[in-house]
C-alpha cells in the first residue's frame, strides 16, 4: 500500500491578497483529426447562423419607408450587433483553456491559483492614463498639505504641466474637463478618439455643469471658468498660488 503525502502551496508569510482567478491543466491527448474537423465545422455553421440572421435584419431596415422606423431599427441592429460582439468575447475568454503542451512531462495535472494584493502607493511607483501620459510618483504629502478648491476640497493628484507639450495629447485635457461637467450633472459622456467632441462642446458641457451648480446654490467663485480653471491655494501656507491651475477629473492607473 503506497501512502500519500498532502503538500499544500502556501503564499509566504506576511503576502495577503484574494484569489480572483484559478486554472486546472491536466495532460489530455489530442483529438484525432476528424473530430477536430467536425468541431470547427460545427462552430462554423453556428457562426453563419448567427450572421444570417443579422443580414434578414438589415434587410428589414433596408425596407423600412418611415424614417422614424428606420432610425429606430438601425439603432437595434447596432446594439444587437455591439451585443453580439460582446458575448462572442466573452465566450471565447470563458472557454479558452491553458495547454497541456506547457506541462513537464513527468507531471499529469497542475493547478494555477492567481492571487491579487493591493499595495500602499509609494514613491516611485508609475502611474498612467489614457493618452499615454505617465510618469513616477515624486513626492507623497499629507492631504492637509495638498493644494485645495476655493470650497476647501483638496485635490488628489497634481501632475506637471510639462506632460503636455511635451506628448501632444491634449485630450487628457478635454478628459478632463468633460470628467468635471459629468461629475457635477451625474452623467456619462461617450466619445469616440476619432471625430469625437471638439473642443467647443467640451466648453458647452462646462458651462451647462456651472449652470446648474448655480441653481443649486453653488458661489461663483467656487466654480472653475469655461476653460476648467480655477484658483488653488497652497495647503502649507493657505496663500493663492499666482495663476490659475486647470482642475478636473481625469482617469488615472
Amino acid at each position: 500500500m503506497r501512502k500519500w503525502k498532502v503538500v499544500p502551496l502556501e503564499v509566504p508569510p506576511g503576502v495577503r491578497g484574494k484569489v480572483i482567478w484559478r486554472q486546472v491543466i491536466v495532460r489530455t491527448e489530442k483529438l484525432p483529426k476528424s473530430e477536430e474537423k467536425e468541431k470547427l465545422e460545427l462552430l462554423k455553421a453556428q457562426y453563419s447562423k448567427i450572421k444570417k440572421f443579422l443580414e434578414k435584419e438589415k434587410e428589414y431596415v433596408s425596407e423600412q419607408k418611415s424614417k422614424e422606423d428606420k432610425k429606430f431599427v438601425e439603432k437595434y441592429y447596432s446594439q444587437l450587433w455591439d451585443e453580439y460582439d460582446k458575448i462572442k468575447e466573452q465566450t471565447k475568454e470563458k472557454i479558452k483553456r491553458p495547454s497541456s503542451e506547457d506541462l513537464p512531462l513527468t507531471v499529469l495535472q497542475s493547478v494555477r491559483v492567481y492571487v491579487a494584493s493591493l499595495r500602499k502607493i509609494q514613491v516611485g511607483d508609475k502611474l498612467s492614463g489614457r493618452h499615454g501620459n505617465k510618469g513616477v510618483i515624486a513626492k507623497i504629502l499629507p492631504e492637509e498639505d495638498m493644494p485645495y478648491l476655493p470650497d476647501g476640497t483638496p485635490v488628489d493628484i497634481v501632475l506637471s504641466p510639462l506632460g503636455v507639450p511635451s506628448r501632444m495629447n491634449v485630450g487628457q485635457l478635454l478628459e478632463t474637463m468633460l470628467g468635471w461637467a459629468a461629475k457635477n450633472l451625474n452623467v456619462q459622456y461617450i466619445t469616440p478618439p476619432f471625430d469625437g467632441a471638439t473642443e467647443e462642446d467640451v466648453k458647452k458641457e462646462i458651462q451647462k455643469a456651472k449652470e446648474f451648480l448655480k441653481k443649486k446654490g453653488v458661489p461663483e467663485k467656487y466654480l472653475p471658468d469655461d476653460n476648467g480653471k480655477i484658483t488653488l491655494y497652497d495647503g502649507r501656507t493657505g496663500e493663492p498660488f499666482m495663476e490659475k491651475c486647470f482642475v478636473g477629473y481625469m482617469y488615472i492607473m
